[in-house]
């Protein structure tokens, strides 16, 4: 018959064992984000200069539109007609 022996491994503190077997314990203890991006994310500030939006107003026209009369004198008139 084979005897077979049970060899109690001694408790060895994390600061006195090796910089790999720390690292590996290290890697073992990280938790996994699960395709959560742990970085902080703030809503953007309505309040801040856009340049995709400073060209556009709501209407969807540009802001500084220019309007000639039909007469093609620049300004206000009656009959508006958007520059080109």
């Amino acid at each position: 018959m084979r005897e077979v022996f049970l060899v109690k491994h001694k408790f060895i503190p994390l600061e006195k064992q090796s910089k790999r077997k720390q690292r590996a314990y290290h890697e073992t203890q990280r938790k996994d984000w699960g395709g959560f991006s742990p970085v902080t994310r703030n809503p953007a500030n309505p309040k801040a200069y856009d340049r995709k939006k400073s060209g556009q107003s709501k209407s969807g026209r540009p802001d500084s539109a220019c309007y000639m009369s039909r007469d093609g004198r620049a300004g206000v008139g009656i009959d508006k007609v958007p520059c080109k």
